[in-house]
């Protein structure tokens, strides 16, 4: 209990100092994080386990509680990697109760599409993976649909650079890779005649190397989670692809001989 409310403490002073404060007041609050990632997700499902109250009783609790963690979660540092790694392993644990999703979902999710998502170790990410999958499994098509909905938001105008608008695409892409990889194998096959259609929309723009990489990062998370039997329209557009790399490769290769014999 102690460290609880230690943790509570350092929490909420953490919203209104900096990164270098984080770091120096991080003690408590690194094994406040540990502890309540350990114990706090089952110990709160026994206490309420017959309780049919649980989203009066329980839920106010872990709104606050997930929101004095997520200044963690929001702090991609060397110096936080212990509490981002207890902080998202805090997450993953309370995930895992269906009934507690709304008190932690709509963080989650802006979590995804940070900027910053992927600054992190691999620790942390198969956590993250596991809080994915729990945010969208079992919510009907209502997250995919989200997903879906980010996935085709990206921000263009007389101000906006091409390069900036790809490298939009490329990072909202890169999510929605990591969305199907988080999944269980064919979760997504209902929905797969409209993710198809998304990558077809995709590679009808302009190829410059950050988009192609991450779509191609997309093809081979679709042929990690989706059955070679379901796949069967996808093959026509990973084979005309392939040829154009292909192509591309063999125009790269013909103007180095050439450089090198004049």
């Amino acid at each position: 209990m102690r460290f609880f409310f230690k943790f509570k403490f350092s929490l909420g002073v953490t919203q209104a100092i900096n990164t270098a404060d984080l770091a120096a007041n991080g003690n408590y609050s690194f094994l406040a994080l540990s502890v309540l990632a350990e114990h706090a997700a089952t110990l709160l499902d026994i206490v309420y386990n017959r309780t049919d109250e649980k989203d009066r009783v329980v839920l106010p609790f872990l709104q606050n509680l997930v929101t004095n963690l997520m200044p963690y979660v929001r702090t991609h540092v060397s110096s936080n990697a212990p509490s981002y790694r207890s902080a998202s392993a805090l997450l993953m644990n309370i995930s895992q109760y269906s009934y507690t999703r709304k008190s932690w979902k709509k963080e989650a999710f802006e979590q995804l599409f940070d900027v910053a998502f992927f600054q992190v170790d691999i620790t942390a990410l198969r956590s993250w993976k596991i809080i994915v999958d729990n945010m969208i499994t079992n919510e009907r098509p209502t997250s995919f649909r989200d997903v879906m909905t980010k996935i085709n938001t990206v921000q263009t105008g007389l101000f906006v650079s091409k390069e900036h608008e790809y490298e939009q695409r490329a990072m909202l892409v890169k999510r929605f890779a990591f969305v199907i990889y988080a999944s269980e194998k064919d979760q997504y096959n209902r929905q797969l005649p409209e993710i198809l259609e998304r990558i077809a929309d995709l590679l009808k723009l302009p190829q410059v190397p950050i988009l192609h990489t991450q779509m191609f990062l997309f093809l081979r998370v679709l042929l990690l989670r989706i059955s070679t039997k379901n796949l069967i329209s996808l093959w026509p557009i990973l084979m005309a692809e392939l040829i154009q790399v292909l192509l591309q490769l063999e125009q790269d290769l013909l103007s180095d001989l050439e450089g090198e014999t004049k």
